[in-house]
């Protein structure tokens, strides 16, 4: 693995004294559209069009070769896997930034960008490559219509000099609707070969020959995501059957692997229910450089652990990743944790007490009480099936609250009803799924000794949450 081959594009010193040309492609390679063929002449006047046909056979091999080492190297690639990338990627295969810009945009005669050491350019030319792809582990010419190089000796009057090189090449982006603007769809090169018009006579001088084509680029795989979680930052990662309390910080991260287009996340909303978060990608999750590295973190958010579903007995968070790809096809990915410090529960009771501090604090003056199968605990009460449960409202107050009901998630599902006053309804009806966590809260105006805000059933300072319900008292 990590085999150092240069591959014969362009002219550089070895050794000191030997020059490595492109000799040929064993076989042509598809996807390669040829657009114009310019000749520029100097030395005889007299040319031979023999030495241009030279010239344009090595053009085509330079663009065959050009080709393959930007082609992946397996019909199915995966995001995932390092080693069925090409041999050369663009760094960005999509770029929604202006201008719209690659860093793989040109190739020159001097210093140039890198993937990561996967390959390089050097000042002659030269395309190096450290390749994890099994058809440059080896050297040159391995394998069946492969490539192969020649080396010719400086000095040697009985040859003549023949340089190819890859002189350009600039990326060629989609057209909307077929496709995304901003995707990388071909790239237009310029291969020029400067060939000997006599290999007998030198004072006959060269012929250069320029020839440009359009070369397809493989649309990248669709690309995939993790969702991991843990307890601090840059942490070991929770496992889906961790146990945490609720309101226990959490640091959710989103990984993706592969070229990726678009990214969101649906993220708790802390009452019950998840919402959708687009997210803004890094340059690194918009090119194969996320699988060379190993994924690119997109997205670290910093979490409480709250109820979103419940699932095989236990009431869990989960946060949900989706990527998108250049193609249009989405995957998505799930983290989660077990979020249930409570008990299975039949009968729920909600009493609320409208003046805590100054009152009798009997906890009667509002009071919601139903029959269902929940988890409870003091922070949560969520319902472990689909069900419909009726909710008993009892008043024993001079203090006629405003009070609203909400049954919120799993995910985007919301059901709520109010406000209406205390003494106006005595029965309620709660649709419940699996995995809705229950909100009640009661406003008593300016009778209480906190007036200005609605008091939730989970203020233990207003509210007594438990399995009996106070329906008896002053």
């Amino acid at each position: 693995m990590g085999i150092r081959w240069r591959a014969p594009i362009g002219v550089g010193s070895r050794d000191g004294n030997i020059v490595y040309v492109l000799l040929g492609a064993m076989a042509a390679t598809g996807g390669i559209m040829l657009l114009a063929d310019r000749n520029l002449r100097s030395g005889n006047e007299q040319a031979l069009e023999f030495a241009s046909e030279v010239a344009r056979e090595r053009n085509v091999a330079a663009l065959n070769m050009l080709k393959t080492l930007i082609s992946f190297p397996v019909t199915n690639p995966s995001p995932r896997n390092r080693e069925q990338l090409p041999a050369i990627f663009p760094d960005v295969y999509v770029n929604t930034r202006t201008p719209l810009a690659v860093k793989m945009s040109r190739i020159l005669s001097g210093p140039s960008s890198t993937s990561s050491g996967f390959w390089s350019i050097d000042p002659a030319g030269l395309i190096t490559i450290k390749s994890l792809d099994s058809r440059f582990q080896g050297g040159v010419g391995t394998g069946s219509g492969f490539f192969s190089g020649q080396a010719v000796a400086l000095g040697d009057a009985g040859q003549a000099l023949i340089a190819t090189k890859v002189a350009q090449v600039v990326p060629v982006y989609g057209r909307p609707p077929v496709k995304p603007a901003s995707l990388i769809t071909a790239y237009d090169v310029t291969v020029e070969s400067t060939v000997p018009v006599s290999v007998r006579d030198p004072a006959k001088g060269t012929r250069k020959v320029t020839t440009k084509a359009r070369i397809d680029v493989d649309a990248p795989p669709t690309p995939q995501c993790d969702i991991s979680m843990s307890l601090a930052a840059n942490g070991p990662p929770l496992s889906t059957s961790s146990r945490v309390r609720p309101g226990t910080g959490l640091w959710v991260s989103m990984k993706t692997f592969g070229v990726v287009f678009s990214a969101r996340g649906m993220i708790p909303d802390g009452r019950g229910g998840r919402a959708w978060q687009a997210i803004a990608l890094p340059g690194t999750a918009m090119s194969l450089r996320s699988t060379l590295n190993g994924g690119a973190l997109v997205k670290t958010w910093p979490l409480t652990a709250t109820s979103t579903h419940f699932e095989s007995g236990f009431v869990v968070m989960k946060v949900r990743g989706m990527v998108t790809g250049p193609n249009g096809l989405s995957t998505t990915c799930d983290g989660s944790v077990i979020v249930d410090d409570g008990i299975p529960a039949v009968k729920v009771g909600i009493n609320f007490e409208d003046h805590p501090r100054t009152g009798d604090r009997d906890y009667n003056d509002f009071v919601f009480c139903f029959a269902a199968s929940v988890a409870f605990s003091p922070s949560q009460v969520v319902s472990r099936k689909d069900q419909t449960v009726v909710g008993q409202i009892s008043k024993i107050s001079t203090c006629d609250s405003d009070v609203r009901i909400e049954v919120r998630g799993p995910d985007e599902y919301v059901w709520s009803a109010g406000p209406f006053k205390a003494s106006a309804i005595k029965l309620v009806r709660l649709p419940f799924r699996t995995g809705s966590r229950l909100h009640v809260s009661f406003d008593p105006g300016t009778c209480t000794d906190d007036p200005g805000y609605a008091k939730s059933m989970y203020d233990p300072l207003y509210s007594r949450l438990g399995p009996n319900c106070i329906l008896t008292g002053n």
